[in-house]
């Protein structure tokens, strides 16, 4: 089995190498970057690197599917920015030999707009919404390393104008003897658009490759994560962004320093966990690039903060986030995850 390994790692990098970079400021489809759990959210919306047995975290991650997940639904609502609300539906079984397989749908509803002429003369009313199905499968190479891959049909109607596409995502784990430590690399959402909404050129998806890692501090109720996105593009600002941390007098050196050293915070994201128990879990994160693009000009706000919490009770768990991504606009997150076998037993 170990000799498999190889293989994979070389499918995977070839996967990252081969694609051209994408940034999400020139995509379609951006449901598809949304947390799909509120514990996702409350670690800053992209946690890869810490399986459990929600099924819902192979949307991020396909290889955290695990045997833990099997016969387990999980169900996630969001009310998110004004009236934009969004959910995800997952489901997932274990095969064995043949690995563990999960089902998922989610949506996004935009709201309900009034449709006007060019004269402000009101003709009616119109919807925006997008759907995709996620189909998920991992494989256990070993004791040690997971492989999985997503494949995820895409329907988005805005008015009357509608787009289909598909997407794809392949992910490696690793979780050490102890499974104190997860690391992890995923490349996200390769595929492309089916059909544009109303020109001939099809628009890309939001590629990215993101890199994880997770670590549960050994007799001590703390784990730490740390999420690399978006590694596939290094500057992820525009010039005027860099030099908006400059103060003035500063030299070009130290300037260089500054511009490169935000560059680089700018893909990390940093959550933490404080687990007490089997009963109570605490969340918090922090997304360095979130917190540049949303705060208000230089003024200090709390963009970029999350906070969450989760409560275990055996055969169901519930769990709550709290994104902070403006000081007028803050998105809440509920997730119940329950377990199918407490009713066959």
């Amino acid at each position: 089995m170990k000799k498999r390994l190889p293989v994979a790692i070389i499918l995977l990098w070839c996967g990252i190498t081969m694609i051209p970079a994408q940034t999400g400021r020139r995509s379609v489809y951006h449901l598809l970057n949304l947390a799909p759990n509120a514990r996702a959210a409350a670690l800053g919306g992209s946690v890869i690197t810490s399986p459990g047995s929600d099924p819902s975290a192979a949307y991020l991650n396909p290889s955290q599917l695990n045997p833990l997940m099997h016969n387990q639904i999980s169900l996630n609502y969001s009310n998110y920015l004004a009236d934009i609300n969004y959910g995800y539906l997952a489901y997932a079984r274990d095969y064995g030999r043949f690995g563990t397989w999960a089902a998922g749908f989610q949506y996004i509803n935009y709201g309900d707009f009034i449709e006007a002429d060019e004269y402000g003369t009101i003709t009616g009313n119109f919807t925006a919404a997008e759907y995709t199905l996620t189909i998920s499968a991992s494989y256990a190479i070993d004791s040690l390393f997971r492989i999985g891959a997503n494949l995820r049909p895409i329907y988005s109607v805005l008015e009357r104008y509608q787009s289909w596409g598909i997407s794809s995502d392949l992910g490696i784990y690793y979780q050490s003897v102890n499974h104190l430590t997860g690391i992890s690399t995923v490349v996200r959402n390769l595929g492309t658009q089916l059909s544009t909404y109303a020109t001939p050129e099809k628009e890309p998806l939001p590629y990215e490759v993101m890199a994880g890692m997770s670590h549960k501090i050994m007799h001590a109720p703390f784990r730490l994560h740390v999420t690399l996105r978006n590694l596939q593009t290094f500057r992820l600002r525009t010039e005027e962004g860099y030099q908006q941390n400059d103060r003035a007098g500063t030299s070009p050196f130290w300037s260089g320093v500054r511009k490169y050293s935000t560059a680089a915070f700018d893909h990390v994201t940093a959550g933490f966990e404080f687990i007490p128990g089997n009963l109570l879990a605490f969340r918090f994160s922090y997304n360095f690039l979130r917190r540049y693009e949303l705060r208000p000009g230089l003024i200090n706000s709390a963009a970029g903060l999350s906070f969450g919490a989760g409560l275990n009770l055996k055969w169901i768990k519930i769990n709550y986030a709290f994104v902070n991504y403006h000081f007028s606009s803050r998105a809440h997150l509920i997730s119940i995850c329950a377990d199918l076998n407490h009713f066959t037993r």
